[in-house]
């Protein structure tokens, strides 16, 4: 797809640990959160129901152990959200220096991982074609395999996608889908006028999706 049009705006960039952080716990804040403190209720509820049995003397020989297992819930409600982004942050330490590849077009975007192997397998691809382009003077560095052919690999996040959505923090945006699928894009290397231009196509294109 991408090979029959240009870029409006391309970038390649490192996501930090911090940023990932941050941006996890806004999405989590956003549509985790919200629900975790329904469930938190529902069961706090539940507690106080039970107590008032027991004052009133009505209550039955289980309400211990629904008290209980209310507050076991409770518990469990709370800690998962923050187990999971512990989890999750530690599974990608391993992956915070790989490189991603950012392409803004007139209707979609694109993005790009590469591992560290596949930077240093193009590296030393593009050397290769080099030494070749020298010894034979018509090789075009270009053909074969390199990072341009890896955009094949990417994911199209088209802007006609009723389900796709951009938020827009301080320091990044979160591009997301379905509110279970989203990609971080920091900030910190797209200059003062990209960023206008790529806000300007956020709200053109998304509108309201758009915040």
């Amino acid at each position: 797809m991408e090979n029959n049009k240009n870029a409006i705006i391309e970038k390649e960039y490192h996501i930090p640990l911090e940023i990932f952080s941050k941006a996890f716990t806004c999405f989590q804040k956003k549509f985790i959160y919200p629900k975790t403190y329904l469930m938190i209720l529902c069961y706090f509820l539940i507690i106080v129901w039970q107590v008032i049995l027991i004052i009133k003397d009505k209550a039955n020989n289980i309400s211990a152990f629904i008290i209980m297992t209310a507050f076991l819930a409770i518990f469990i409600s709370w800690y998962n959200p923050k187990k999971v982004k512990r989890n999750l942050l530690e599974s990608i330490k391993e992956i915070e220096t790989d490189l991603y590849k950012f392409k803004l077009f007139d209707d979609y975007i694109s993005l790009l991982a590469l591992s560290k192997e596949e930077i240093i397998s193009f590296e030393e691809t593009d050397e290769n074609n080099i030494e070749k382009s020298e010894n034979e003077g018509n090789y075009d560095i270009f053909e074969g395999e390199s990072r341009d052919n890896s955009d094949r690999d990417a994911t199209i996040l088209k802007f006609n996608n009723a389900y796709f959505s951009i938020i827009e923090y301080d320091e990044f945006y979160i591009l997301y889908q379905a509110k279970i699928i989203f990609y971080v894009v920091p900030k910190k290397d797209f200059s003062d006028e990209e960023l206008l231009i790529m806000n300007e196509n956020f709200k053109n294109k998304l509108g309201k999706r758009f915040s």
